[in-house]
């Protein structure tokens, strides 16, 4: 099983949050998927791969999406990957109300969920989590927010076949 670091130390709390309940949501998926890849948050040394998450200003118009980019070795093992967040993301608040309020930590899991699968090399939008497009399911409060996608409403995180099959692949 490989294990790789979550840096996630630059982080504001609306998103450091959300990053560890994607991570603990992603592993239990990836043991069930018998993915061989374990996401581990905090100040563990692991000799191996990295994943840096940082606020990304340069994500705009309150995008439900975050930014991924990956480098990998001769052999196109993972080395390091970095993941940018949305600094703002904001919903209109519920029952015609007018005004936006920030999105809850379910809605935020589900992107930086997306984000940790293309970390580990995943690039196609295929399903479930891996959708193209999101749209929101706005909650009565922030809480109750989720991203849905082909039908199917998240949190919790959901791997398609196929988004497993392409893990197993990468990660044996």
């Amino acid at each position: 099983m490989q294990k790789i670091s979550v840096n996630l130390s630059t982080l504001p709390s609306e998103w450091a949050v959300p990053c560890k309940m994607a991570i603990k949501d992603l592993n239990r998926r990836f043991k069930e998927g018998r993915i061989g890849v374990e996401l581990v948050a905090g100040n563990v040394k692991i000799k191996g791969p990295v994943i840096d998450v940082k606020i990304d200003p340069g994500i705009k118009n309150n995008m439900v999406h975050g930014k991924t980019s990956a480098a990998v070795n001769a052999s196109g093992q993972l080395i390091k990957s970095t993941i940018g967040l949305p600094k703002v993301l904001e919903f209109a608040v519920p029952w015609g109300k007018s005004g936006m309020r920030s999105a809850g930590a379910g809605a935020r899991s589900v992107i930086a969920g997306h984000e940790f699968i293309h970390a580990l090399m995943h690039h196609s939008h295929n399903s479930h989590l891996m959708a193209q497009t999101l749209s929101v399911e706005i909650g009565d409060d922030a809480k109750d927010d989720k991203l849905k996608a082909f039908g199917i409403s998240m949190p919790p995180l959901q791997l398609s076949n196929d988004t497993i099959s392409q893990l197993k692949a990468l990660w044996k």
